[in-house]
């Protein structure tokens, strides 16, 4: 059977980091925009719980996207508490970077396998002593991945997929081979125990996301008075 994916135009607006000073400008930049773009509705990047319940107090939001993989899973914790909140609310989780900017992929040993200019190079995952521990966990998972007949990078993004019908990975490549082994990995399927045993696994990883070196990782905005939030609505 010959099966077609369909790939509908999308009409969210979402902000790239969410400010935690409050901006310069008090100009009304919504209607501004509205007046110039199909958008229908809005979403938000890298937010705090409280900053998406503030917002959506105002406001419905979409989604919220946010790195969400098995080598980040700060959205689920306790301290962050923001899939929690999320799905309290009904937004959906747009998850970039789910195969954790390519070490899940099996593909990263060593420093040595960035590229000279690969904006990866600063991440805290690839840190000298980080690796040492990073690498035998994705070669557990890679273990997995091969007992099921598949690669590591179909095994993360199925897991994924198997958090929740809200849960929206978006991987990137500029390869069509690397294209159809992440279209394939909805072939995949993940166990009651083998999710527990991935989350277990996973739970080793040592190191942070960029984000979390800059400051914009769940920022939360300053408090607004709610009418001057309307008026950028």
């Amino acid at each position: 059977p010959h099966s077609t994916l369909s790939i509908y135009p999308t009409s969210t607006f979402t902000t790239s980091t969410v400010w935690t000073r409050s901006p310069r400008s008090k100009r009304p930049w919504k209607p501004w925009l509205n007046s110039r773009t199909q958008e229908k509705s809005n979403s938000l990047s890298e937010c705090s719980a409280e900053s998406l319940r503030r917002a959506y107090a105002v406001h419905p939001i979409t989604a919220v996207q946010v790195e969400f993989s098995l080598f980040c899973g700060t959205i689920e914790s306790s301290q962050t508490r923001l899939l929690e909140t999320a799905r309290k609310l009904g937004v959906t989780i747009v998850c970039y970077s789910p195969p954790g900017n390519g070490f899940l992929t099996n593909t990263i040993r060593s420093r040595g396998d960035v590229k000279p200019g690969d904006s990866r190079v600063h991440l805290p995952w690839l840190k000298e002593e980080d690796l040492d521990k990073d690498v035998p966990v994705v070669e557990k998972i890679a273990g997995i991945a091969a007992l099921k007949g598949f690669s590591s990078a179909q095994l993360a993004l199925a897991w994924l997929l198997a958090q929740g019908d809200d849960i929206f990975p978006i991987p990137g490549t500029s390869r069509a081979n690397r294209l159809v082994e992440n279209l394939e990995s909805v072939r995949v399927s993940v166990s009651t125990d083998e999710d527990k045993a991935l989350w277990e696994i996973a739970d080793a990883v040592v190191g942070t996301q960029f984000q979390g070196t800059t400051g914009y990782a769940f920022s939360d905005t300053p408090a607004t008075h709610p009418s001057t939030v309307r008026r950028m609505f």
